[in-house]
């Protein structure tokens, strides 16, 4: 009788099974170039044309600028990331480009990602694998990476990060649950208020501490967009993505809303 193997024996081979799926999105990564889908202008005054005359960005993407427009993009964050490590004639590539990269991967995805996650914690770890590969290409020299994740995974995630960013000088990383339980309707909704609050102080502590006013920060799980609300709020530059329709658009309405500087709506080919 063959005994099961126990999770941490399967970590290696989840490990090399997420760095042989980057590879293959990294080799058709041109493949699947970002569609743009509109310039989002919340600005609520005359200063927005001052800002589209002196970027020359009039219905277009000037290629030459030495700064890169904030990005909200929808789509799987699979081929989001690997669009952005390969790069176009209009925007450049930001391999090694990324200063800060913060996520909060929910960890039931059997709704956003059917076809990755079945059940349980393994399976969970062989969705995150590859995309922490692809966020290591991403991240600049001096970069950071935060991870917020479930209780129940944080020690087997840290295990698979440690793996895949050995020998590269991993500074910070950042784990913790936040959950609101059985709480009703009501105490819920006051609970995610506070909890939106909480963290968007703490991802501006963490950007303070781990990026200057010339870094770009990425998300890649955008879910609230909580990243790319705390980048406007300090000056950052921010990229920030969910596979889900409608999270992009409570992130773009919620950017809106706050008059962040025009940022570029883009998607995944199909999307």
């Amino acid at each position: 009788m063959t005994m099961q193997k126990s999770l941490f024996e399967q970590l290696p081979g989840i490990v090399a099974n997420g760095r042989q799926k980057a590879e293959r999105i990294l080799e058709r990564g041109h493949q699947v170039p970002l569609q743009t889908r509109e310039w989002v202008l919340p600005a609520k005054d005359g200063a927005i044309l001052e800002w589209i005359k002196a970027n020359g960005r009039c219905r277009r993407i000037d290629a030459q600028a030495e700064v890169q427009p904030n990005r909200l993009v929808h789509g799987n964050n699979l081929p989001v990331m690997a669009a952005l490590l390969a790069g176009n004639d209009a925007m450049p590539s930001l391999r090694g480009k990324i200063d800060l990269i913060h996520i909060d991967p929910p960890f039931d995805f059997k709704t956003d990602y059917p076809a990755e996650l079945a059940s349980g914690i393994a399976s969970y770890l062989s969705m995150i694998a590859p995309r922490l590969i692809l966020m290591r290409e991403l991240l600049s020299e001096n970069g950071s990476i935060y991870i917020h994740v479930d209780s129940h995974a944080g020690h087997y995630v840290q295990a698979v990060t440690d793996e895949i960013f050995s020998g590269l000088n991993l500074n910070n990383k950042v784990i913790f649950r936040c959950s609101v339980g059985d709480a009703s309707a009501e105490k819920k909704k006051c609970m995610d208020s506070a909890s939106e609050q909480e963290s968007v102080a703490l991802l501006e502590k963490i950007m303070l501490a781990a990026t200057d006013s010339e870094s770009i920060v990425a998300d890649f799980f955008g879910r609230r967009g909580d990243t790319a609300a705390a980048a406007e709020r300090l000056g950052r530059r921010w990229v920030t993505s969910d596979t889900g329709a409608s999270a992009c658009m409570r992130m773009r309405k919620r950017l809106i809303a706050r008059n962040a500087e025009p940022f570029l709506y883009q998607a995944v080919d199909g999307h």
